[in-house]
């Protein structure tokens, strides 16, 4: 009894099994080299010798044989990973939570609002202001029946440009699915350990300046605490850095 094997002629000319193993014109295995790879010997005197493997007549290049439903153990033909339209799907990492009501759409307006002052993902920039900001200008949008986690969600990815959207995009898609959520992993991304430890580098060898006022000293102390909530001092070493 012999085994038959259906070979596919991609479009490159090249003949492959469904499993994806290269063969040569007259249907023998080939290895990653091209090289031919010899069938294991039989022994005729053996009962019942193993079949061997033989490669059935070509398939027109034509043929596509019909796709199963998705979801179950779906398979695909060289063709079809020429069809970038059978595998598109939405790759946004924010979900935003659903709401009930149905005729709500957020103006264009909105969105050209958050993106009037994008956050780049530069060295210069502060993750913490920019969430600050962009919390308080999407609160001033209200709309009954629509949660605040949703506008702050669908908004959000429009406050980014740069190095910050394309960290997005690289996201795990469908994995953030609410606002703390998305805070938290922008902030945790952009706000490293570098950026930490210069923060509290910045407290605990502050200086007034010769020529500085301590009203200003103190403005600027206060903001080095601002800029890292995280900063792990108590309220008498705080003391004690400034004084």
């Amino acid at each position: 009894m012999v085994n038959h094997i259906v070979l596919i002629r991609g479009e490159d000319g090249l003949l492959f099994d469904p499993e994806g193993n290269r063969y040569n014109e007259q249907g023998q295995k080939l290895d990653a080299a091209g090289n031919v790879i010899p069938e294991p010997a039989v022994d005729p005197a053996a009962p019942n010798p193993p079949p061997l493997n033989q490669a059935a007549p070509i398939q027109p290049a034509a043929f596509q044989p019909a796709l199963p439903n998705e979801g179950a153990g779906e398979q695909r033909t060289l063709g079809d990973h020429n069809r970038p339209d059978l595998f598109y799907a939405n790759r946004s990492a924010i979900r935003p939570p659903p709401f009930q009501r149905n005729n709500f759409e957020l103006k264009p307006s909105y969105y050209t609002l958050v993106g009037l002052h994008p956050f780049h993902g530069y060295p210069t920039e502060k993750p913490m202001d920019h969430i600050e900001n962009f919390e308080d200008l999407a609160s001033s949008i209200k709309a009954d029946g629509v949660s605040m986690d949703y506008l702050l969600c669908k908004l959000f990815p429009y406050s980014l440009a740069g190095d910050a959207a394309y960290w997005l995009k690289q996201l795990q898609p469908g994995s953030l699915t609410n606002w703390e959520d998305t805070k938290k992993a922008f902030l945790n991304n952009f706000y490293d350990d570098a950026m930490s430890e210069e923060a509290r580098n910045n407290i605990s060898t502050f200086r007034q300046g010769p020529t500085e006022a301590f009203k200003a000293a103190w403005v600027r102390f206060r903001s080095y605490q601002r800029d890292c909530p995280h900063h792990g001092f108590s309220e008498i070493q705080l003391a004690g850095h400034l004084l």
